[in-house]
């Protein structure tokens, strides 16, 4: 075995070496810094890398959408518990092991919350307040029929 011993005599090396290895730190807890920012920081306009990589993979498709809606109305806090568990289901189905040791742990990074306000605010900027069909032109309904109900609805008590 190799045994390597250093002796500096003079103070321009130790400060040199010294320079250059809090150099060297610097740079890695840049780096590091950066990779935590892209997991816990801003990412995309979305709480973190995460949430911004869940949105994406899991809830980007508007079909999706419409099946959350109407089995959990537009209640946010409903909303979140039913994708968080919608996400873990997947992640059980789909790996095992590490992987899904590592998969779980990233997904509960994700802040669900603004995932559901997202879809929410997305969802109704497409669908008929009255009868959740979809709509083009970005209006609350997709007619006056519609609207007549909803607002005959919401003065009179249901049942």
């Amino acid at each position: 075995m190799w045994r390597t011993t250093f002796k500096f005599t003079d103070d321009y090396t130790i400060n040199y070496l010294v320079f250059n290895l809090s150099n060297i730190f610097n740079i890695f807890k840049k780096q590091n810094l950066e990779i935590m920012g892209q997991l816990y920081g801003k990412y995309k306009g979305s709480a973190n890398y995460a949430t911004y990589m869940i949105k994406t993979k899991f809830f980007n498709d508007p079909s999706s959408m419409k099946e959350f809606f109407e089995e959990g109305g537009r209640d946010i806090s409903v909303l979140t518990i039913r994708l968080e568990t919608y996400v873990e289901n997947v992640l059980e189905e789909q790996s095992e092991g590490i992987a899904q040791i590592f998969a779980f742990d990233f997904a509960k990074k994700a802040d669900y919350w603004e995932i559901a306000e997202s879809m929410i605010e997305h969802y109704q900027e497409y669908h008929c307040d009255n009868c959740n069909e979809e709509i083009d032109d970005g209006g609350s309904f997709c007619g006056d029929k519609c609207k007549d109900e909803y607002w005959l609805l919401a003065d009179h008590s249901k049942g």
